[in-house]
């Protein structure tokens, strides 16, 4: 049983994709996308970008070939830009009637259709069947299973899709959504398995965590480690301070449920800023990690006449000398090939900020203290002394310079990172990790200093009665993190181009 004649209405174009949504979201750089999508809380205009993104129905390559070949044929008649103006059913005759009208559309597609009929004119003709694809109209509380549901809890929906939170959770009811009514948190590839299998990972997370979680009682004061549903991806938490960093990594890196040898590690946290280098909520990539602790230290009211600095090199006498006795955790060189790639990555995304922050800045004269927070490369200082004011940052800023040859610039404090790298270049050496895929990066929760004219010790102790002042700084820690972990394809560049000059002051690793 066949037919002689099928006739394809379309109310567009024929448009021919490999999904049903555009290639760009599914790409190598499909991240920027992604990122513009979650950095707009508006659910309305989200919702735009994934009608954008999907732009109406498409029919994929394959299919596209073989009915192209029908309408050569004459078997098949594509009516592009044409909707049914009207329908009736003969029961007698046991055939539809259809009134076709199609709208004015561009003279250049038609030259690979064959269909006759002219834009702006209506036909009529009658078929044997009809076969209707034209979508579905979403509306999640209207749902018969959503009925009761929906009067405990009202939860806002735009065209139809509710807006669940990030863990694709309706509200606080123990309900989660996947597929097209997770598509306000997935974005236009909510609808297809890609999407379904990030919303799943999303919901077998969350659920893991619920099933994991304790009471604050019960809960360890720092250590805590979470992976993805499918382990792709693993969160540890390390704790405050080089001692608590070192044990923490030391114990994640050699335990027996981890095979850490390939792995990519994400180094960050928040930082003290020098406003020569940046300015609150920036983010920065580090060359390198300087110790600020492992220094001779006496009472600023004691130095000599001539020292604008109490802390000096190890196996010296003085400021500025280069130490002549390491303990071998002074400072540490990243992998400036990976570093530099996963910049660029990370300054595509806008950052985000707040009016505390711009106020808070707006003290300071110059660039780039004063301006917008952005993605910059400058170094890090790790200390578990918590320094603050213009005399200690120009010391670290010193120390910077003599201990990278005059080739670092201090930007940035910490208190973990030199911890964190030294165990990473024990675990290279035992075979048990990869130093050269360690990424460190920090966001600038407050300056190190006050502005000129300030007193420093004023201006630090109003900074610890502002909590909201870090806020941009641990949302930017996210917003560069997170393209950096979907963005896998640089994974694959070899290591002979990745790998160079990186590691301690010994040499460990070989180069």
């Amino acid at each position: 049983m066949g037919f002689t004649k099928v006739i394809l209405l379309l109310r567009g174009f024929f448009k021919v994709k490999p999904f049903d949504f555009s290639i760009d979201w599914v790409g190598k750089y499909a991240n920027v996308n992604k990122m513009q999508f979650w950095q707009n809380d508006d659910a309305e205009e989200r919702m735009k970008m994934i009608n954008e993104g999907r732009n109406g129905g498409s029919i994929n390559p394959p299919y596209s070939k073989i009915l192209l070949h029908h309408a050569k044929n004459g078997a098949l008649e594509i009516k592009t830009h044409t909707e049914v103006e009207s329908a009736s059913w003969d029961p007698h005759a046991q055939k539809w009637s259809f009134t076709f009208h199609r709208k004015d559309c561009p003279d250049n597609e038609t030259h690979f259709m064959n269909n006759k009929q002219a834009p702006g004119s209506t036909v009529s003709c009658e078929a044997d069947y009809l076969i209707s694809s034209t979508g579905s109209h979403l509306g999640f509380s209207t749902l018969p299973f959503m009925r009761t549901l929906a009067t405990k809890e009202v939860v806002p929906e735009v065209g139809g899709v509710p807006i669940v939170n990030e863990d694709l959770q309706y509200g606080s009811l123990p309900l989660y959504v996947i597929g097209s009514y997770s598509a306000i948190q997935i974005g236009p590839t909510a609808y297809n398995l890609g999407g379904i299998r990030e919303g799943a990972d999303r919901i077998a997370a969350k659920l893991r965590q619920l099933e994991d979680s304790t009471t604050d009682e019960e809960q360890p004061p720092a250590e805590a480690v979470k992976t993805s549903a499918n382990s792709d991806v693993c969160l540890a938490t390390l704790g405050e301070g080089e001692i608590n960093a070192a044990a923490s990594m030391t114990a994640l890196l050699y335990s027996p449920k981890f095979n850490l040898i390939q792995t990519y590690f994400l180094i960050n946290g928040i930082a003290g800023i020098n406003p020569a280098m940046g300015t609150i909520g920036s983010v920065g990539f580090p060359q390198y990690a300087v110790q600020f602790g492992l220094q001779y230290g006496l009472d600023g009211r004691e130095i000599p006449a001539n020292w604008t600095g109490s802390f000096w090199n190890y196996g010296t006498s003085e400021p500025g000398v280069y130490p002549s006795v390491f303990y071998g955790t002074e400072v540490f060189g990243l992998n400036s090939a990976l570093r530099d790639k996963v910049f660029t990555i990370a300054s595509q995304n806008k950052l985000n900020d707040t009016q505390l922050a711009m106020d808070r800045r707006a003290a300071f004269p110059d660039a780039p203290a004063n301006t917008p927070p952005a993605v910059f490369q400058g170094d890090v200082m790790t200390s578990d002394l918590y320094f603050t004011g213009g005399v200690f940052g120009d010391m670290a800023s010193n120390l910077t310079l003599t201990l990278t040859n005059g080739t670092g610039a201090y930007a940035l404090t910490a208190q973990e990172d030199n911890a964190v790298l030294e165990t990473l270049v024990r675990a290279h050496k035992a075979g048990v990790a990869d130093y050269g895929r360690a990424i460190l990066y920090r966001s600038a929760s407050n300056f190190d200093r006050a502005p000129p004219g300030s007193n420093d010790y004023e201006y630090f102790i109003n900074a610890t009665k502002l909590p909201d002042l870090i806020t941009p700084a641990k949302e930017n820690l996210y917003l560069v993190g997170f393209p950096i972990v979907t963005a896998v394809y640089w994974i694959q560049v070899p290591n002979s181009t990745l790998l160079s000059g990186y590691g301690d002051v010994f040499g460990t690793i070989p180069q």
